[in-house]
């Protein structure tokens, strides 16, 4: 009977070990804590490598190039309307009217009066904002604008060889695009969950990155860091605006860092976390 007794202790214990190491497991593999504005909403993006480019795509587009990125957190949704007002409440100099010239154009919250915008897009990703205003809400979020190399790894969602989030087939049903039966923005979440968890990568508003334009280069990288050209910056994932061939995930558009467009918003990515 002694025999028996201890013979079900040992595998107790040995039971509850094993648990243990999978709780310890389990708790190191979750984000920890984020000293951020908004600590939600965000999704853990494991590192890896990928072909960045695409060599059936646009010049700008190739050569296909090896490229590493270490692991790093991104917004699951656009910056909305909702959340850049609480920017600009915090901000005065960014407020409609208070802004330089030459860091946000004539169109800057082209919609708003004062700090009121269209009750309706309380939920749609912000537009109408530049390069540098997408930048510095990051900065005051804690957070920094995704580099192509990042944002162009996220989007592809973990699939290789795909022109889009959800294969090589385009499905205008799963997204908002110039062919969908509504003009304009929608609210964030409504299109296309990735293989990461990400909403909207391709189409809703265009996404402003951390980079200045330029060609790629025939060579490996890893983590590359954004690019100097102060002259042009570079959207992402298309718009509700974009027809078929600018919504694939390697296809990319340059404007000068001050214009503030009707299908330009942004979201952004934490790599200390």
């Amino acid at each position: 009977m002694k025999y028996i007794r201890k013979k079900y202790i040992t595998i107790l214990v040995l039971i509850l070990l094993m648990a243990a190491i999978t709780l310890a497991k389990h708790a190191r593999s979750q984000p920890q804590n984020i000293a951020v504005a908004d600590k939600g909403d965000m999704v853990l993006i494991d590192g890896g490598s990928f072909q960045m480019g695409n060599e059936n795509g646009s010049l700008d587009e190739k050569p296909i190039h090896q490229v590493s990125v270490n692991s790093f957190m991104m917004d699951i949704y656009e910056v909305t309307y909702q959340q850049y007002r609480e920017f600009i409440e915090d901000n005065p100099q960014w407020r409609k009217g208070n802004v330089e010239i030459d860091l946000a154009d004539l169109s800057y919250l082209h919609d708003w009066e004062n700090l009121s915008y269209p009750q309706e897009k309380d939920n749609h990703p912000i537009v109408y904002i530049s390069w540098h205003a997408a930048k510095t809400y990051a900065e005051w979020a804690g957070k920094t604008l995704p580099t192509e190399a990042q944002w162009e790894y996220a989007s592809r969602g973990g699939y290789r060889n795909m022109d889009y989030p959800w294969g090589n087939e385009f499905k205008s049903s799963l997204t908002q695009w110039r062919g969908s039966k509504e003009t304009g923005t929608t609210q964030v979440g409504r299109y296309t969950i990735n293989g990461f968890g990400l909403h909207d990568m391709l189409g809703n508003a265009g996404e402003w990155t951390g980079d200045g334009y330029e060609l790629y280069q025939a060579k490996e990288v890893t983590d590359p860091s954004s690019p100097l050209n102060r002259h042009l910056k570079v959207l992402r994932g298309g718009s509700w605006k974009s027809k078929q061939a600018d919504l694939r995930v390697s296809a990319r558009r340059a404007y000068r860092p001050n214009m503030c467009l009707p299908d330009a918003g942004f979201r952004c990515v934490l790599t200390k976390y």
